[in-house]
This record gives C-alpha cells, sequence and structure tokens, in this order.
C-alpha cells in the first residue's frame, strides 16, 4: 500500500492544470469521500491525505458527502471544476454498480472521471453479533431452515456491493432477511456492537478490531483471497465481491481508494 501512496503522490505532483501559470498545487486539495466518516474508506483516505499534505506541500481536506451508494458525492466531484483540487475516494459502487442502478445517473464514470491510482483491495466481510450464537454459514443456514428466524442484515447503503451480496445471501438461503440499508461501513459495524441486526456486511477492515475481542462473529469473506481461517463460501450462490479502493479526478480526478480527477485541463492525463 506505501508504494502505490508514494506513486499517488508522485502521479499528483506531475498533474498541473494546462491553463495554469501557476505551480500546483497553490492551495489546499479536497478529497470527497462518498460515504459516512468512520468506515475503511474514509481512513483510507484520510491515511493518503496526510501523505499527500507532506508530499504536496498543501493542506490535504476530507469531505464526506455520503449518499444513494455514493452518487452524491461522486457527482459533486463530476461537476467540480477540472483543475485537480477536487478529487474523489471512492469504491466499485460509485464507478460500476451505479450505472446500472440508475436510470438517470448524473455522472459518466467513463467520460466524467480518470483513475489516479487503485491503493487497496479488500474483501467483503458477513458477520454477525455473538449474541446471535451464530458462528459459521452452516449456523446461518441451520437458523434458517428452522422456520421463523425473522433475521436481518445491514449494508453500507442501497446498491452497494454489501447489498447486493447480502440479497445473493437472501435467495441462496431463502432467509428472507430484511434489508438495512446505512450511509456506510460504521453505522454497520455499529448495528453490529448493538445487535440491532444480526447479520453485517462490511469491509474486512471496518471489523476487524471488533473480530479481535469477540464483539464481532466473522462468518465469511466474499472474495478470492482467505481472511485468516476464513475462506470464500459458496453459500453465497457463487457471488465474488471485491471492494476496490482508489483515486481520481473528474473531466475529473479520483483518489481510488481509487484516485480519480476532471480529465479536461490535467496535463499527463490522458482522456
Amino acid at each position: 500500500m506505501m508504494k502505490l501512496l508514494f506513486a499517488a503522490c508522485a502521479t499528483l505532483c506531475t498533474l498541473a492544470p494546462a491553463a495554469a501559470q501557476e505551480a500546483y498545487p497553490s492551495r489546499p486539495v479536497r478529497i470527497v469521500v462518498p460515504y459516512a466518516a468512520g468506515g475503511a474508506t474514509d481512513f483510507i483516505a484520510r491515511t493518503v491525505g496526510d501523505r499527500l499534505s507532506k508530499a504536496l506541500g498543501q493542506p490535504v481536506v476530507i469531505d464526506n458527502k455520503a449518499g444513494a451508494a455514493g452518487a452524491i458525492g461522486a457527482s459533486e466531484v463530476a461537476r467540480a471544476k477540472g483543475d485537480g483540487y477536487v478529487l474523489l475516494m471512492t469504491i466499485t459502487d460509485t464507478q460500476i454498480n451505479n450505472t446500472a442502478l440508475y436510470k438517470n445517473l448524473v455522472y459518466d464514470p467513463q467520460k466524467d472521471f480518470v483513475g489516479i491510482t487503485q491503493i487497496v483491495r479488500s474483501p467483503a466481510l458477513i458477520s454477525t453479533h455473538q449474541a446471535t450464537g451464530i458462528k459459521s454459514m452452516a449456523d446461518l443456514r441451520a437458523k434458517v431452515a428452522q422456520g421463523n428466524a425473522k433475521l436481518s442484515y445491514a449494508s453500507w447503503g442501497i446498491g452497494g456491493l454489501g447489498h447486493l451480496a447480502g440479497e445473493s445471501v437472501n435467495r441462496t438461503l431463502k432467509a428472507d432477511m430484511v434489508h438495512v440499508p446505512q450511509r456506510g461501513e460504521a453505522p454497520v459495524v455499529n448495528d453490529l456492537l448493538s445487535g440491532a441486526v444480526d447479520v453485517g456486511l462490511s469491509s474486512v477492515a471496518s471489523a476487524m478490531q471488533h473480530v479481535a475481542t469477540g464483539k464481532i462473529v466473522p462468518l465469511a469473506v466474499l472474495g478470492r483471497q482467505r481472511w485468516g481461517p476464513l475462506v470464500f463460501s459458496a453459500i453465497t450462490g457463487g457471488t465474488q465481491t471485491q471492494h476496490w479502493r482508489g483515486g481520481g479526478v473528474g473531466r475529473s480526478l479520483i483518489l481510488l481508494a481509487f484516485l480519480f480527477t476532471f480529465k479536461s485541463g490535467i496535463r499527463g492525463v490522458k482522456p
């Protein structure tokens, strides 16, 4: 991850607006995170922002704009002036899922953004709270099979990868779990800790500290890589979800837990 952070810093240092007479950057840079504070994307944005600030010699401000599966924050960056001062730190929801979920998406991920770098790839995690007594996906299946379970699950928002994976579990198990959409991963973890929901879908990073204390019980990862004793569970009907996180700018740059920025007016960035 550190090598990618340094690469992102070096890339941004070379992205000077074509028409600008002043050196870039000459003022603070803003990174928009389209999810609530406290989640993995927010944490990564703040880590990257701190390194970028030191490398660029300007303040880097993190601006959380949650809602609509990340579309609110992404659309703000897409509307911003393409001068490299407004970046987007996001995951696959805003750039891939939303194109299929929204008929009238106000931005075009292909035309309105340029990826700078992918910073992190993280599997989604299915977990529960300790009071449910569920210790594995087999236990969850058995609980559903008993009938009248009335379970619920939380994800980081309607249309996000967590929601899609949760519905895949629902269909496979015929669980009829009620979806509780949140505005980010941190509220999902809080719901699990309080017992407000039975199952939660988040990134591994968001739940990890609570897994270590036993307050959250991991059931399966939805990705190709093993996480501790957990492996991908076929119970999800073959769904494999991976969050990439990076940045960019808008015809904008994105920081992809993907760094993106605007394409127009950015020297060294090909449309």
